[in-house]
Formats: structure tokens, sequence, C-alpha cells
């Protein structure tokens, strides 16, 4: 994965802007037949972003819950969350072990019908849910995102900077695996 080294609640904001803005770029210069192309295992691409799309709105309403529930309920912290570099060596080896993606299993995808349509709706639900995500920390301080902890389905109670670092790499690891298949390369941040 090649991206910079966020770690501010001002710079994972960046981020997050410049990762909805490459990814809109992306999906929108992907030929519909791509886009919608199943591979023998896995998701297409079009799976993929509404599987991003799904994740993304969950993450964003975890933000949203009141700061001191979630530190009664999940703890607190008292050192440091780790750099993205960091975060992102723990988060791919975990993902490397395989996870089940429930209730975020993507609905399948077809290049049949209106394909334009569809890909036009994707990419503004993926706009609405990253805009929100922007915004997800906006009422948290420095501190309270190294404090609080939150549940992560895999990783278990992890403090919120670090929730929201996944959150930006989780896109970004499904895009990898699309790039790969589509034998292309993306910047991402």
């Amino acid at each position: 994965m090649k991206f910079s080294d966020p770690y501010t609640k001002e710079e994972l904001i960046d981020s997050v802007q410049r990762i909805k803005t490459n990814f809109e770029t992306v999906i929108q210069n992907m030929p519909d037949t791509d886009f919608f192309k199943r591979p023998e295992t896995g998701w297409s691409p079009a799976e993929n972003f509404q599987h991003i799309i799904k994740v993304t709105r969950l993450l964003s309403l975890s933000f949203s819950a009141p700061k001191f529930l979630a530190s009664l309920v999940f703890g607190e912290v008292t050192n440091s969350a780790p750099r993205i570099h960091q975060v992102a060596d723990v988060y791919l080896d975990a993902l490397k072990k395989g996870q089940n993606s429930g209730p975020f299993t993507p609905s399948k995808e077809s290049i049949e019908g209106d394909s334009p349509k569809r890909k036009l709706e994707l990419l503004s639900d993926w706009n609405k849910s990253w805009d929100k995500y922007g915004l997800a920390v906006k009422d948290w301080n420095e501190e309270q995102l190294d404090k609080i902890l939150m549940p992560h389905p895999f990783l278990g109670k992890i403090p919120a900077r670090e929730m929201y670092m996944i959150g930006i790499l989780h896109p970004i690891h499904h895009l990898e695996i699309v790039a790969k298949r589509l034998g292309k390369e993306w910047n991402y941040f």
C-alpha cells in the first residue's frame, strides 16, 4: 500500500477527502465492463465498492455515538494510537487470515440492465458515505481520538483514532485487490 502518514485529526480528514476524490476518479474512468465483471473468485469492482460503502456508513455512525457513552462501555487507554503504517500492518495481517464480511457482504452486481445508471448510483452513495465519514470526527478532539476505545469486529477494542485510520485503510485494501486484478496501480493519498 502506498500512502502518506496522516495522524492528526485534520490530516486524517484531509486523507478521507483525497481518497474520496481519487477513488471516484478511478471508478468514473473504469469501463462498465470492468466495473461489473465478476472474477472467478471474489467480488467485482462494483461489489467491492458496494461493500466499502456499507462499512463506511457504519463507521460514520459509530463516531456519532456520545463519547462519554463509548468511554463508559468500551473504556479508555492512556497511550497514543499507533501510526497508520503500524495500523496497516496489523489490519492487513488480520485480513490475510480471512474475515467474514457478514452483513457487509455486497449484493451481486451485474453488467446486465442499466449499468451506467447503477454505476452513478454507487458513485452517489460513495460520495454521501465519504462526506459523512469526513465529518465523523469533527466533534472529537485529539485527546479523545487517542483515549476512547471503540470495538472492531476482529481487532477488539482499539483507540478511536486507530478505528478512523482503519476506515481509511479499508477501501485502499479493496481497491488494491481490484487494481491487481486489472493490472493497474493507483495512488490513494
